[in-house]
């Protein structure tokens, strides 16, 4: 049974092992890594996280202004288990917290079709400057 979790503070190797799961993390080294992703949790707003026992198997941080606007980041779902399940939770649990704002996210192209069932829809007004960013 998966349980959600409401949180910032996960365990660096365990979102590292989440990351390489989804082939997040090819050609990174584990120790230094592991820290990268652990801070951009704990910097996020709001933090969601699904677990399997004792092993993480899902995880979606966000940005948000907590009034107008929120962007979804990071969904991460270990394919061993139920993808889109989880991923629907993990986004509803966000969305939930503040359910009157415009939820934007950022995805990879496996979860678009999620995202389009949860009613969003492709923007075409988005840009992204991917800067230098070490995650």
């Amino acid at each position: 049974m998966i349980v959600y979790k409401e949180g910032k503070i996960l365990p660096a190797d365990q979102l590292f092992d989440l990351y390489e799961s989804i082939d997040w993390t090819e050609g990174k080294d584990k120790e230094k890594h592991s820290t990268l992703i652990q801070k951009v949790y704990e910097n996020s707003d709001i933090v969601f996280s699904a677990w399997d026992g004792d092993k993480l198997v899902g995880a979606v941080r966000t940005i948000t202004d907590k009034f107008a606007h929120g962007l979804i980041y990071g969904l991460a779902v270990n394919p061993d288990h139920d993808i889109e399940e989880i991923a629907k939770e993990l986004i509803s649990k966000c969305m939930a917290k503040y359910p009157d704002i415009r939820w934007s996210a950022e995805a990879e192209d496996w979860e678009e079709p999620i995202f389009k069932s949860m009613s969003f829809e492709k923007s075409k007004n988005s840009f992204l400057n991917k800067g230098n960013c070490p995650v």
